[in-house]
């Protein structure tokens, strides 16, 4: 796994984890890709998710994997329309149980993701 942190004038404006295997959104897959989680940019960054994203392009294609995957709350359109606009295709959508998961609400136990991937060739 290797975290990254965007910084800007010494202050840090976003964040991201790479991990080379996500058994829980991505069951039984290959070692053809690479998993980027924890996505986060602050307010004033506006515009640095795309940087971010290119930045994990390039990782992953160093490494020699042909996939870059991600997931989201499938209930999240805007977010989700966001990554197809940076050329993720969405594969499938899931329903977890997210019982044992801490950001899953404790309401429902249930978590719905949507789940990306952007071929690196």
């Amino acid at each position: 796994m290797r975290g990254d942190v965007a910084r800007r004038a010494r202050r840090a404006v976003g964040t991201f984890t790479l991990q080379w295997s996500d058994e829980r959104f991505w069951p039984g897959s290959t070692g053809e890709a690479v998993y980027i989680h924890r996505i986060a940019v602050r307010r004033e960054a506006r515009g640095l998710g795309v940087e971010l994203l290119r930045f994990a392009e390039r990782a992953t294609a160093a490494a020699g994997r042909k996939l870059l995957r991600l997931d989201c709350f499938s209930g999240n359109n805007a977010l989700c329309s966001y990554y197809e606009r940076a050329g993720f295709v969405r594969v499938a959508d899931i329903e977890l149980d997210g019982r044992d998961d801490a950001p899953v609400p404790e309401s429902t136990g249930r978590f719905f993701a949507r789940r990306y991937e952007k071929s690196m060739r």
